[in-house]
């Protein structure tokens, strides 16, 4: 049986309970005020012993911090520090003041810490900079695992998070023996991978890497491999979602092969093709500890799916638990014939459940895409060494950059296939609206051509399929909604499409993973917070957005608690920046008639 090991719903908790510890974890507390904290400080006050303190799935803000630390500083036993999911609803300006307050206090404690899980938490690079100094002082020397899921790094916060390890090994002088490192839906891109990946090479004392769901492509796959081959007591790599094509398949079997003690590896849906999980499955082959492999939805079709399956059996089967090739090409006659040769392996017979049908023309796609390859690799290097430079501060601009950059030579079903030439408005509509463009057909097709007809070809599935792309964020929603502000029309016709398909799009955000982060992106797409992004320009509240965010913030599905942060948030600014002239206080003022 399949099992949970590398399941992405699970990397951002702490799953064991320990002795010694006191846990105040899922109470939904909201701890606003001193006030509101007095009973779980009074619990750590009266503790005798709290090596394990889990703080989880509460809401925390400066001012309960403050008065939290008061405790914290008196528990130098401290050993794991569980606060993942603790900012919710919580602005990007209060997150650093809560964090120094916290971390600051088990530092000044003289705790040695094995744990930290701050997963769940939308630090982005400015909430990181509150951690600096934390993840390189003297608690953290002694750190076993480090758990930091879904935090909205980017390439940006990813290099700081990096540094500060880098520094933290560098200070214990030896002592920074590191055992897990869980990094995972981080958009990390290359930046991140050669940063990271650089300081785990060194670290060395790897069991379990996990860093599925960053955006990286195959010329950051690489660094990762690196780290792999450097950390020879791995157990788990999960680097599911990533993009690894041949070459970066490539590099990491050069690692695989090295890593006797390998039990649990996961490359769902990276990309591999045929050839690049061949060239997987022989390194893995040669593993006598392999417990699960997971190669599924990588479009490897009927003929390696065979080979795959037998060298697999052949060779590691005496403990080989679980082999995943759902969501493959191999059809329906295919998946019979592998699942007869996995018949050894019987909890991997109900993995194919999902497979995509055989491709005949498998094999010269394949070779296509690996004579493009190389190119399109050289130009990824080029376009992605600019997150670095001053002209782009946010990635959503470079990906916007290499998007105009290949639209020579990518060519888009939902947007090309149709037309024999171009209108003479088509590029420029593209590039005004390439930030929405996901390579979906009826979400694109709306998108480029803003009609009622478009508009009611995107059912759930299209919403489902858009709200799962990397692009899918506060600042493409608020984007989108106001690309179909453009039809809407309270006593229209057509109000009610509009509006429905507006409710189901702001649905799919609010219970995505970074739902949390609405009312700071709602806030800075709008420019009364200040974007990290040098170059960010606020969109303008037009009357038209207007409506449509009155009627989507008036449905009843959508959270009161939301409501109200939004409009406490913009009667503070508003009083506390009337010298500000970075302050966009029209649209502050037009936003508050959109919540009443």
């Amino acid at each position: 049986m399949k099992s949970n090991v590398t399941d992405i719903e699970f990397l951002s908790k702490t799953l064991r309970t320990y002795s010694d510890e006191l846990s105040f974890a899922g109470r939904g507390l909201k701890l606003n005020t001193r006030d509101d904290v007095k009973e779980i400080v009074q619990t750590i006050l009266n503790c005798k012993s709290m090596k394990v303190l889990r703080l989880e799935g509460n809401t925390l803000s400066p001012e309960a911090a403050d008065e939290l630390s008061k405790a914290l500083v008196k528990h130098p036993e401290l050993e794991r520090f569980i606060i993942n999911d603790i900012f919710t609803g919580r602005l990007k300006d209060e997150i650093p003041l809560a964090l120094k307050s916290v971390c600051g206090a088990i530092d000044t404690s003289g705790a040695h810490l094995v744990e930290i899980n701050m997963s769940d938490n939308a630090y982005g690079p400015i909430g990181l900079n509150a951690l600096v100094d934390f993840l390189q002082s003297a608690c953290c020397y002694s750190l076993k695992e480090i758990r930091m899921h879904n935090n909205g790094l980017g390439p940006q916060g990813s290099q700081k998070f990096a540094s500060a390890l880098e520094k933290c090994w560098e200070n214990s002088q030896g002592k920074f023996k590191l055992k897990v490192f869980v990094c995972g839906r981080n958009r990390l891109e290359l930046e991140g991978a050669r940063s990271i990946g650089g300081v785990l090479r060194k670290i060395g004392s790897l069991e379990e890497i996990q860093m599925p769901q960053n955006g990286i492509r195959p010329n950051g796959i690489e660094y990762l491999a690196e780290a792999c081959m450097n950390n020879p007591q791995l157990r788990i790599i999960n680097f599911n979602d990533n993009t690894f094509l041949k070459s970066g398949a490539e590099w990491m079997a050069k690692a695989l092969v090295n890593l006797k003690n390998l039990e649990y590896l996961n490359l769902g849906d990276c990309l591999l093709k045929s050839k690049g999980a061949l060239v997987v499955t022989r390194s893995v082959s040669q593993l006598d500890k392999l417990k699960e492999l997971n190669l599924s939805f990588n479009e490897i079709n009927l003929q390696t799916g065979l080979e795959i399956a037998s060298l697999v059996v052949k060779r590691v089967n005496k403990t080989l638990e679980f082999v995943d090739l759902n969501g493959n090409k191999f059809g329906e006659d295919g998946k019979v014939e592998i699942q007869e040769i996995l018949l050894p392996i019987k909890d991997s017979l109900n993995t194919l459940s999902e497979d995509e049908g055989s491709d005949e023309e498998e094999e010269e796609e394949e070779e296509e895409e690996e004579d493009e390859e190389d190119e399109e690799e050289e130009s990824e290097e080029e376009t992605s060494e600019v997150v670095v430079d001053d002209e782009y501060d946010d990635y959503d601009q470079v990906e916007e950059a290499e998007f105009e950059e290949k639209l020579k030579i990518d060519q888009q079903p939902s947007l090309f296939t149709q037309f024999k030439q171009q209108g003479p408005n088509l590029f420029s509509s593209l590039v005004k609206n390439n930030a929405l463009v996901v390579n979906i057909k009826k979400f694109d097709d709306f998108i480029l051509t803003p009609t009622i007809a478009n508009l009611t070809q995107i059912d759930q599935n299209t919403i489902d399929l858009v709200a799962k792309h990397q692009k899918f964020n506060g600042s493409f929603l608020i984007k989108l909604l106001s690309h179909l502000s453009n039809l809407y029309e309270k006593s229209g016709p057509n109000s009610k499409t509009v509006l429905d398909i507006s409710n189901n799009f702001t649905k799919a955000f609010l219970s995505s993973s970074v739902g949390h982060n609405f009312t700071d992106d709602l806030l800075t797409e709008f420019g009364i917070l200040k974007s990290e992004d040098k170059q960010f320009k606020p969109s303008e509240l037009t009357d038209k957005i207007q409506i449509l965010l009155h009627d989507v913030f008036s449905q009843s599905f959508f959270p009161t608690g939301i409501r109200d942060t939004i409009k406490m948030y913009l009667s503070i600014r508003t009083n506390q920046s009337v010298n500000d002239a970075k302050f966009n206080k029209k649209n502050s003022d037009l936003l508050v008639k959109c919540l009443n």
